[in-house]
């Protein structure tokens, strides 16, 4: 992998002001979508992250490419199947905070205990000043929590999750929601969200040409010294 100067995701969304300074949504859409297509790329190789984070996506030093690392506990889904067959308990691995429930319950991980991560890391693009994922909550009673979280939607915990930015796009919200569904099958896989940012993204850009009445209409991107191309 190239050497990423940014830093974490984490240090970057958390640290210091960062946490309390509006986000450019255009600049977030791109990040959020790196992500998703790095998940998405090894989904269809069969594969797990596992242990998906902000602290395992690493940022280029002008914070508009990221990419997701950490590949210690990446797993084929075949082994855990066969595990699961053989009555062996997969031991639960990962940050805490980003762990789906089921992880918790010591079932063995799948696609969408991926999901379930890219969904807290919706909740800190999203909350302004941003937050780590169910902070409200401690240790005990999170895990009191979701061990008899199974049906509904992560509001039905009645976790305080923060303070979410108004200008947030509220789709994006809708997103989260459905990543942290307790029932993991109705959880939406990586191609569905990545097809979803998409749509986020060409939102924003009506969005931002309504407002802008000298911008050409035929325009294909935004030019902005902190956000790279779209592609």
């Amino acid at each position: 992998m190239e050497f990423m100067a940014g830093g974490t995701l984490n240090s970057w969304l958390h640290d210091g002001n960062n946490k309390s300074i509006p986000l450019s949504w255009f600049q977030g859409i791109v990040l959020l979508t790196d992500i998703a297509r790095g998940v998405k790329l090894l989904h269809d190789a069969s594969l797990l992250h596992g242990d998906l984070s902000s602290n395992n996506v690493l940022l280029k030093r002008d914070h508009t490419t990221a990419k997701i690392s950490d590949f210690g506990t990446v797993q084929m889904i075949e082994k855990y199947i066969n595990a699961s067959v053989a009555g062996q308990i997969d031991e639960a691995v990962g940050a805490f905070r980003w762990m789906a429930p089921q992880r918790l319950r010591f079932s063995k991980p799948d696609n969408y205990s991926d999901v379930w991560s890219y969904g807290c890391i919706l909740i800190e693009f999203l909350t302004l000043p941003r937050k780590i994922p169910f902070t409200a909550a401690s240790t005990a009673q999170l895990i009191a929590k979701l061990e008899n979280y199974v049906e509904g939607d992560i509001r039905d915990l009645r976790i305080d999750l923060g303070e979410m930015d108004p200008e947030g796009p509220p789709s994006l919200q809708d997103l989260m929601y459905r990543c942290l569904k307790a029932k993991r099958v109705e959880r939406p896989d990586y191609g569905q969200i990545v097809d979803e940012l998409e749509n986020v993204h060409n939102w924003l850009k009506k969005k931002y040409n309504s407002g802008q009445n000298k911008m050409k209409t035929n325009s294909k991107r935004i030019h902005s010294p902190d956000i790279r191309t779209w592609r």
